[in-house]
């Protein structure tokens, strides 16, 4: 049976940023935001500028502005290794 979450990690050169289980998350991929949900097939990407955008399985909400880097997706996992980041404002 399919997990209806997904693990994420955005990790910058510091350290983890954030970790926890995402329902769905959108990646700002150097070709073009793309979107991952649970049962999404392997894929690498660079990062483009952009908004990583999280919905974790509480409904909590979360951005993060990025600004190179790479995401991985595998095993119905999320890694996001970003060069630049700072946690985005909610945008209402």
């Amino acid at each position: 049976p399919m997990d209806k979450y997904l693990p994420v990690r955005l990790i910058a050169p510091y350290g983890i940023i954030w970790e926890g289980k995402a329902s769905f998350t959108t990646i700002p991929g150097q070709a073009g935001t793309f979107g991952v949900y649970p049962g999404h097939v392997p894929y690498v990407s660079m990062l483009g500028d952009g908004i990583a955008h999280i919905i974790g399985i509480d409904s909590s909400d979360m951005r993060f502005k990025t600004s190179g880097g790479f995401a991985f997706i595998r095993d119905d996992r999320v890694s996001i290794l970003i060069e630049k980041t700072e946690e985005a404002i909610p945008l209402d």
